[in-house]
């Protein structure tokens, strides 16, 4: 009686040992370069001067608008995806104001004070509206906001990260909260009434 050959399609200990440890390092790959990306897209840049502070924003991220424009420094991330976020650095307008305390469709999910340098404090919410209606279901936007009112009577300044997000809600909040404190821990106040270089 011939011998049984052994059957090629079984995985022997060794095998399954190597594909499991290929799997682990391209997962560790992944994890490592995506650290990376987001690193890159959040590093801050040179300080800007906006009205009586000076503040340091994301360098990677896009200038929109009039260079000409000292009301506001509005900035989007690289790409064409619904899902980048803005940042937005204006004046407090009596508006906004009226649209915080009656606030229509938004929802406040968390909200707290940030010290700053100079004895300054800034007021920092999360707020997220649903927007199933325009893009289905899971689609809400998120806003964090930063409310820093200058030493003294200066003009309060709103720095703002508005965000479409799916599904992940409270992740993108977390992450745009975090940038928000890296931001305000730049915060410095005394300067011109204009925006400088970047």
């Amino acid at each position: 009686m011939p011998r049984a050959m052994p059957r090629t399609n079984e995985i022997t200990p060794l095998r399954r040992f190597l594909q499991q440890a290929i799997m682990w390092i391209v997962l560790a790959a992944a994890i490592g370069a995506a650290t990376l990306v987001s690193a890159n897209v959040n590093k801050l840049g040179e300080p800007r001067k906006f009205g009586e502070l000076s503040l340091r924003l994301p360098q990677s991220w896009e200038e929109e608008g009039d260079d000409d424009d000292s009301a506001a420094i509005v900035l989007t991330e690289r790409g064409d995806s619904p899902f980048s976020r803005a940042l937005a650095v204006r004046y407090d307008a009596p508006s906004f104001a009226l649209d915080l305390l009656f606030g229509s469709t938004w929802r406040r999910v968390r909200q707290e004070k940030v010290e700053l340098q100079d004895g300054a404090a800034a007021d920092v919410m999360v707020r997220k509206r649903s927007l199933e209606r325009e893009y289905g279901r899971g689609v809400s936007e998120l806003e964090v906001l930063a409310v820093v009112q200058p030493p003294g009577k200066g003009r309060p300044v709103i720095i703002s990260i508005k965000q479409l997000s799916y599904g992940g809600s409270q992740r993108d909040a977390e992450m745009n909260m975090k940038l928000m404190k890296r931001i305000l821990e730049t915060v410095r106040f005394g300067g011109e009434d204009q925006i400088g270089p970047g």
